[in-house]
């Protein structure tokens, strides 16, 4: 089990290539495929961070910025 931590990503949607890129230890910036509608682009984030975290059931929450391409995610539980 891991302690939670925060991290913040950066989102770009509408994209030609997905990529995720950690300029930091606690930044990424996030290129979708996927439109920011309903909730798609929000479940693809989640399901990369979950992967990079290797959470197969889930691990990562939006705290901040659901509607936003500057978000705060919560890690671990």
């Amino acid at each position: 089990m891991i302690e939670p931590f925060y991290i913040k990503v950066k989102v770009k949607t509408k994209q030609k290539n997905e990529s995720t890129i950690q300029t930091s230890d606690n930044t990424f910036d996030i290129s979708l495929k996927e439109k920011p509608e309903r909730g798609v682009a929000n479940k693809r984030i989640l399901e990369i961070v979950n992967e990079h975290y290797e959470f197969p059931d889930g691990g990562v929450t939006i705290i901040n910025g659901q509607q936003s391409s500057i978000k705060l995610l919560r890690v671990g539980r």
